[in-house]
């Protein structure tokens, strides 16, 4: 009974708070968030009634609690819909709501326990009664929302209740009453604009001199009224030396109301402009100078000549053909960035961001996110060398993940060096012309078509790389993969699996070290190379090299040459292979020519 009591005081009480928030004057993020997804704790509670009726047959009914349910999800998909009027809303759902009852009856009807009594009848006459009951008013409540004018009489009667009338027959009525403001903007000035209550579009224009509109939405039973309202909404404009304040005013005002800021700006003028603290989205289009929005909604800059700040966005940022430095600070949603010309700083603690077509460079920290990036940096330039020594000047990272907790990491094409230090981060790199750096706690790392060296570290994760031209360095405690490579090989694993293959002769050394695995190497039998493998607990195997010559040839210790044993430089090409307690493979592919990939 008490859990019976309790439940239903809980969904009596979400209700309400349903209700206080949508007639609340307040208008802060959260109390958004709140009436936007408040009916999902409605949700729960009828699925906590729905399952007591399962599980011990407390309440006695089911119907109750998917009754319950069935509102909090209609109210949910209104919500998320846009769908304000109540009368509209029971007329496009009244079926769900008829639904959730027939199938409690039916619930109930098989569910029920012989010791309970009587087995009740899924329709019976009271059932069908509320049955015809919730078709009737469902029915009566679409032709009113189709025909309002049904409902001034009772618009009459509801004048005092304004927040609880305007929520269950009102609509919104967009008002634009104020006429064109001029704004005294120069190019050095300043132009913020804090706490708005609704959208802030700036865009460029042709006209010589800045200008403002001020549109008004008001959700209110009939466009009269909503004049009424309007007439106490006004757009305060405070310029102090070289800044100008907009701030939308409207005292007294506790009806549902919010605003579009729409600014135009001369196309040719570089100024900077500061957006705080807006409830809606923000667009910048076309504009020149460094700009800058914080603790916002939505934010789109489209065709920017500046630089761009972004800090504690709360919701989708788009940013495309931005000629200048970009920031992205704080951020948790999903983020699309596309032809950025200037320096990215990214600091991401949630979502998915992709970024495509970027000179670069991009720094970045990721946690409990997903980070892709396509194509970034300019075509690739000769090395730069030092003019008093002649030596190679290393080139700093194009792209350097400064930290990564918990994320995934997707790149492609890459024109430029490398470096990622990660903890618990799978990593996918495809075609990079650059050298490569990844030091990872865990989490799998593949790197694919690198034009440079690769050096990858991990204590805990899987690491394959296919396609490098120069160096690699790789130490894992897993697997260790590496298919076409053409220059040497430092390879330790502990208890993973070590493969190596190439189609190509060898230009370097190749060693390979693993503690409790197995290593498997697959090379063209033409390639010079001498070989040096044991195993302690294990056993080695030879495939193809009929013209390997040994000079040692045990079960678990070979050593031998294979062709004569010249390069080009003239070193010997060594092949070390060492493990503890697994076997050994060397495979031939064939000839260079016609070798075979597969292992």
């Amino acid at each position: 009974m008490l859990k019976r009591i309790a439940t239903l005081l809980l969904g009596i009480g979400l209700i309400g708070l349903g209700v206080f928030f949508f007639v609340t004057p307040e208008r802060s993020y959260a109390l958004q968030l709140l009436t936007r997804y408040w009916p999902i704790f409605l949700i729960l509670a009828g699925l906590v009634r729905v399952a007591g009726h399962l599980i011990d047959r407390h309440p006695v009914s089911p119907v109750g609690g998917l009754m319950i349910s069935s509102i909090g999800g209609i109210l949910l998909s209104a919500n998320l819909r846009g769908e304000h009027s109540f009368i509209r809303i029971f007329g496009a759902y009244w079926f769900w709501l008829l639904l959730a009852y027939i199938i409690g009856r039916i619930l109930r009807q098989y569910t029920h326990r012989i010791e309970n009594g009587k087995r009740p009848h899924a329709f019976s006459p009271g059932a069908l009664t509320i049955m015809i009951l919730i078709v009737s008013t469902g029915i009566g409540a679409h032709f009113l929302g189709q025909n309002q004018n049904y409902l001034k009489n009772l618009n009459a009667r509801l004048g005092r209740m304004t927040g609880v009338r305007d929520y269950l027959f009102g609509n919104r009525v967009e008002i634009e009453d104020d006429p064109v403001r001029l704004l005294a903007l120069k190019p050095d000035s300043r132009l913020i604009i804090d706490s708005s209550t609704g959208d802030v579009k700036i865009t460029a224009s042709t006209e010589p001199q800045a200008n403002v509109r001020l549109v008004k939405r008001i959700r209110t039973i009939n466009e009269e009224e909503a004049r009424q309202i309007a007439r106490r909404i006004h757009l305060a404009i405070v310029e102090d030396g070289g800044i100008v304040r907009l701030k939308v005013d409207a005292p007294g005002v506790e009806n549902d109301f919010n605003t579009l800021i729409q600014i135009a700006i001369p196309r040719e003028m570089t100024t900077s402009i500061e957006v705080s603290n807006a409830l809606g989205p923000t667009t910048l289009e076309g504009l020149r100078g460094d700009h800058s929005i914080s603790n916002g909604e939505q934010v789109e800059v489209i065709d920017h000549q500046g630089g761009i700040r972004i800090e504690n966005p709360r919701g989708s940022v788009t940013l495309r053909n931005i000629r200048g430095d970009v920031q992205l600070l704080n951020y948790r949603r999903n983020a699309e960035l596309r032809e950025i010309t200037g320096k990215i700083s990214l600091d991401l603690k949630g979502g998915s961001t992709l970024i495509q077509r970027a000179a670069g460079p991009i720094s970045a920290r990721v946690n409990d996110a997903r980070l892709e990036i396509n194509e970034i940096g300019t075509e690739t330039t000769q090395t730069p060398t030092s003019e008093t020594t002649g030596t190679t000047i290393p080139i700093a990272p194009i792209l350097m993940i400064e930290e990564s907790r918990n994320g995934r990491l997707e790149f492609r094409n890459i024109k430029g060096p490398l470096k990622i230090t990660a903890q618990n981060t799978r990593i996918d790199v495809d075609t990079v012309s650059g050298n490569v750096t990844i030091d990872n706690t865990s989490g799998r790392a593949i790197a694919r078509h690198i034009t440079g060296s690769a050096q990858i570290r991990s204590n805990d994760g899987t690491i394959e790389i296919v396609g490098v031209t120069g160096p690699v360095i790789a130490q894992t405690s897993q697997d260790i993969t590496v298919r076409d490579f053409r220059s040497t090989l430092d390879l330790t694993t502990r208890i993973g699996t070590i493969n190596l293959s190439t189609d190509e002769k060898l230009s370097g050394a190749i060693k390979a070290v693993n503690e409790k695995g197995r290593i498997q190497v697959a090379l063209p039998d033409d390639t010079e190379f001498r070989i040096d493998a044991l195993t302690d607990f294990g056993r080695i195997r030879v495939q193809g090299f009929d013209k390997l010559d040994f000079t040692r040839n045990e079960r678990s210790a070979i050593q031998g040459v294979n062709l004569p044993l010249t390069t080009a430089a003239g070193v010997p090409t060594t092949v070390t292979l060492r493990t503890v307690s697994g076997d050994i493979r060397l495979k031939s592919t064939g000839s260079a020519a016609v070798a075979n990939r597969d292992f």
